[in-house]
């Protein structure tokens, strides 16, 4: 799946298409690089690692709903992974305002931007895109992370796809016999 991504964000690359490409997870090196690093974010809904020191994690449980952190570097081999990001966290709208986990509506952003420069206004950029993007508990139980074109390409999979526990069976029974 990630080469698959890769590839596709290259395409539309050579297409000549300006726009940026955001990715749902973390972002991985395909068979080539990304030809525009600089146009391309992943992110991470679910916060498996700490990449940052106590004090500065402490930060995360006092962001503000529109706010990021400052970028930081993640350097690919110290995480195991063959590719250098600059990344950085952000909180998401949270409607109906309550009170929620501290981890709640957080999400950790990261792009393989050439340089500090260009991954700092692509942090500014990420707020804007990702808050108008989330999603709300009235139309997502997952929300605000889940975002609404994935929440949407869910629901349309879902319809094509057939219900989820006859699905679930079938796969069990392919699985298992």
């Amino acid at each position: 799946m990630r080469r698959l991504e890769v590839a596709l964000v290259n395409r539309l690359a050579e297409a000549g298409e300006e726009g940026l490409t955001v990715l749902d997870g973390q972002l991985f090196p395909g068979e080539a690089p990304f030809r525009r690093p600089g146009q391309v974010l992943g992110y991470t809904k679910t916060q498996a690692a700490s990449y940052l020191d106590p004090s500065r994690q402490a930060l995360l449980g006092r962001l503000e709903p529109g706010e990021r952190t400052p970028v930081f570097f993640l350097r690919g081999l110290a995480r195991c992974r063959p590719l250098d990001v600059f990344s950085w966290y952000l909180r998401l709208p949270l409607r109906p305002a309550r009170p929620y986990h501290p981890s709640a509506a957080l999400l950790r952003v990261e792009t393989p931007a050439a340089d500090a420069v260009q991954a700092v206004a692509l942090a500014d950029l990420s707020v804007s895109v990702f808050c108008a993007l989330a999603s709300s508990p009235a139309r997502d139980p997952r929300a605000p992370q889940n975002l609404i074109p994935v929440g949407g390409l869910e629901l349309w999979l879902g319809r094509y796809l057939g219900q989820p526990e006859v699905v679930r069976r079938q796969i069990a029974r392919a699985l298992f016999g």
